[in-house]
């Protein structure tokens, strides 16, 4: 029910987010197997289109994870609009611990030729990132808006330290006034006991 707290009086965006007969619009693609099973096959926001297909990124970034040489888990694969031609391009952004050239240029073939094999179609850049290079949720999701937004302004091939690190570094900055108020509350005890 908390999640649904943003909706409460705000007619406009609960017209918006849910239908007409009451369902709320999760944002989920999925498909019904022969079965009648449901099966979640990613995130309307996450889809694809490109030359007229739509393309679900967890299906090459799956296959990608196995490459030897990738990090399973550690791959992203968005779109960027083209507003020349009015379609998607495809990037794969895979982290990898490999750094010599040639291992890296085998690695980018290999992604190449994976992509054309289950797409019919290569993507139109790989960006291969240290250990750290693509964004993840707390939880460990891939975030590919935040990825995409670092492939636009240039920033995604640098690494990034982990949120571990992050929180470390912070807590020790917190400890240098912490320290500072402990020496002047000393300071002041020890005068007073020197003046008394």
């Amino acid at each position: 029910a908390n999640g649904f707290a943003a909706y409460w009086r705000m007619p406009d965006k609960t017209r918006e987010e849910f239908t007409a007969d009451g369902h709320f619009r999760t944002g989920d693609v999925g498909e019904i197997l022969p079965n009648g099973y449901l099966r979640i096959v990613g995130r309307a926001k996450d889809l694809i289109i490109r030359a007229g297909r739509n393309i679900h990124p967890q299906e090459l970034e799956e296959a990608v994870g196995v490459v030897p040489g990738i990090r399973l888990g550690f791959v992203a694969v968005f779109g960027m609009h083209n507003a020349r031609s009015g379609t998607e391009r495809l990037v794969v952004a895979a982290e990898t611990r490999a750094t010599h050239p040639e291992d890296l240029e085998k690695l980018v073939s290999k992604i190449r030729d994976l992509s054309s094999e289950l797409l019919d179609a290569p993507p139109d850049d790989v960006v291969l990132v240290p250990p750290g290079g693509v964004p993840r949720t707390p939880s460990g999701k891939v975030r590919r808006s935040a990825c995409r937004a670092l492939y636009e302004k240039g920033e995604l091939r640098r690494k990034r330290r982990s949120a571990g690190l992050q929180m470390a570094r912070l807590a020790l900055s917190s400890l240098g006034p912490g320290l500072a108020r402990a020496a002047r509350a000393a300071g002041r005890v020890f005068y007073a006991a020197w003046s008394w």
